[in-house]
């Protein structure tokens, strides 16, 4: 979905943009890849300061090891989750129906799939309208490739606006490395009068990768001098040089996250709409080892069921919903007081009870005000 400077995505033609050009998304994990060395002359000495020449691979490997350090501590700082946090989330797995293109530089792992309209039935998208956009869970992440991960989080659903408001952000691991992406809040209203034209759309709270590269300060890292040169000569100045790229062709980071977001959560909800979720039967070994991590992992309170949904899977508490307007439940208070009085058993005896504040428990751990839970009846 193209964006123009009226904040307005264009559908469906946007769907074949991101597959234009080697993806942002899917070349920044790999800033310590001999491609990323080759583009900006590492070894030469020539893009170093202060003479601090580093041989191709010892640069590699150090670009490696920064990396990995570094987004340990932005998940630390809050600017991220671990890997064991997102594998506790509801997943929708699309590898099944996901296509990569085959000489994609980051192989099969973390490759970022080929969008196409081909994958969208326009049937489905025009009977069901605006809710074709709403995930199956308020929060979730969409499994799109072994090492590919974007989790979103519904922050507001509007439902007499038509409006939705979600954070997203990307995540990969791939050869030992775990990395944030680029992450952001998105605001769509979607016109069912018009719903093949166009969605408008916000997006604000932007976080691109160089701006999650300088998030870190080199106090906290304690780097020496030639390190630091290394960060800021080649993984900053590389994040700057692809986002430029990405500027030029009208977009950027994050429009390219939500474009990939948007196009299979359409594709997961018309599977849904077709195909009843089946529990997948339990092996002994699989039990056990469930049960092992899930001892270790304090994250594990909820024990996810995968169920098979058509040609994908989707691991889950609860059994995956399609949206409908009449299912959205919003929870907006937290806390309420409730007052006391006396009750009559059958007996005829007459029991007081006391005064006392309820606590909505799917709302006490919310992190954004004001507080809200949006649920899927039964």
């Amino acid at each position: 979905m193209s964006e123009d400077k009226t904040g307005r995505m264009f559908y469906p033609t946007a769907f074949n943009n991101p597959n234009d050009m080697e993806h942002f998304l899917e070349k920044m994990p790999l800033a310590d890849g001999k491609s990323i060395a080759h583009d900006i002359g590492i070894g030469t000495g020539k893009r170093l300061r202060r003479g601090e020449s580093l041989s191709m691979h010892d640069t590699i490997t150090v670009q490696k090891s920064m990396l990995i350090e570094y987004n340990d501590k932005l998940i630390e700082h809050g600017y991220g989750m671990s890997k064991n946090e997102i594998k506790s989330k509801d997943t929708i797995n699309l590898i099944a129906v996901c296509n990569y293109k085959k000489n994609s530089m980051t192989g099969n792992k973390i490759g970022i799939p080929i969008v196409s309209t081909k994958d969208i039935d326009f049937e489905f998208y025009e009977r069901v309208g605006w809710l074709s956009f709403v995930p199956c869970f308020q929060e979730g992440v969409l499994k799109l490739n072994i090492g590919r991960f974007v989790y979103w989080n519904i922050k507001s659903i509007d439902v007499p606006e038509r409006t939705i408001t979600i954070f997203l952000q990307d995540y990969t691991f791939d050869n030992g490395l775990w990395s944030v992406g680029v992450s952001g809040t998105v605001k769509a209203i979607i016109d069912n009068d018009d719903i093949t034209r166009d969605i408008n759309v916000e997006m604000y709270d932007e976080t691109s990768y160089s701006l999650l590269y300088k998030a870190i300060p080199y106090s906290k890292l304690r780097w020496d001098k030639q390190k630091i040169n290394v960060w800021e000569t080649i993984t900053i100045e590389y994040a700057k040089n692809a986002e430029k790229s990405l500027k030029s062709h009208d977009t950027n980071g994050f429009t390219e996250l939500v474009k990939l977001f948007q196009h299979f959560i359409i594709v997961s909800n018309q599977i849904l709409d077709k195909n009843k979720p089946k529990a997948k039967r339990e092996t002994r070994e699989i039990k056990q080892k469930r049960i092992s991590i899930a001892s270790d992992n304090v994250l594990s309170s909820d024990r996810k069921i995968v169920r098979t949904v058509g040609p994908i899977t989707i691991s889950s508490a609860k059994p995956p919903k399609q949206a409908t307007e009449e299912l959205i439940v919003h929870y907006k208070t937290a806390t309420w007081k409730c007052r006391g009085g006396i009750r009559r058993l059958k007996t005829g005896k007459v029991v007081p009870f006391k005064s006392s504040v309820k606590h909505r428990r799917c709302l006490q751990k919310s992190d954004y005000s004001p507080q809200m839970e949006i649920r899927f009846k039964k």
